[in-house]
């Protein structure tokens, strides 16, 4: 098992959300049998909990449309096979400011290495209008240099839409931000809101800590918004995860 985590890194993020799911969503009708004892002997390891498969719907008795986490083994009783897809990842503004931040070269290189591997079509990226946003603040010339990293990318923007405002705001009453860090609630609504898989940042200080990651999978669960992992770039390029 701990090898096949290695090779497939996906499967360690999709058994983060199934953990979750088990533990903090009251499913509203029974399992079978089988899919217990399944669960139980964890004989099929990246199976869903619920049905054996995650190509799901909104009918499904979690709430939960989990088909854009798909990227994990099918159970042959649901009659499908294997399914993969791209990480989906948002790059919050720190990420894409340490590709030019020579004062901390450590940084600055694993930045590069996650940006060699997103030209590669690794993974499928997205930004927010904050993140414009922000980099449009930088002073020159790092600002023409930031955009034109940028532009050697592929990459969706995301909307800062009401819905995402409305989701930071909760993140903020939850306890996971301060007002004063309102943007850095913001973007990791607009990667909740879009259904990425994980935020991507440097900021240990205000997103990539303990407290940070655990309200604010609570509160997704809540919510109903799939749970996203918050990682930095090193996670990443060091296969952590």
């Amino acid at each position: 098992m701990a090898s096949a985590l290695r090779v497939f890194p996906w499967v360690e993020l999709n058994l983060f959300v199934l953990h979750n799911l088990r533990r903090d969503i009251s499913f509203q009708h029974a399992r079978s049998e089988s899919v217990s004892q399944t669960v139980k002997s964890n004989e099929k390891p990246f199976s869903c909990p619920v049905c054996l498969c995650l190509n799901l719907d909104s009918s499904h008795p979690t709430g939960y449309n989990l088909l854009s986490k798909a990227s994990v083994h099918r159970d042959d009783s649901c009659g499908g096979t294997a399914l993969a897809r791209k990480l989906k990842i948002y790059l919050e503004t720190t990420v894409i400011s340490h590709l030019e931040h020579d004062d901390t070269p450590d940084r600055m290189a694993d930045s590069w290495k996650l940006w060699e591997r997103i030209q590669a079509g690794e993974y499928e990226v997205f930004v927010s209008e904050i993140t414009l946003q922000e980099i449009t603040m930088c002073l020159e010339p790092k600002r023409t240099l930031l955009f034109s990293h940028l532009s050697q990318i592929e990459y969706i923007e995301i909307d800062e839409t009401d819905e995402a405002k409305i989701l930071a705001q909760a993140y903020i009453d939850a306890g996971a931000f301060t007002e004063r860090r309102r943007d850095d609630a913001l973007h990791v609504a607009c990667c909740s809101v879009a259904r990425c898989d994980m935020v991507i940042s440097w900021n240990f200080r205000h997103i990539v800590r303990p407290l940070t990651i655990s309200v604010v999978r609570d509160v997704n669960i809540r919510l109903n918004y799939l749970p996203v992992d918050i990682r930095s770039p090193y996670d990443l390029t060091k296969g952590v995860v």
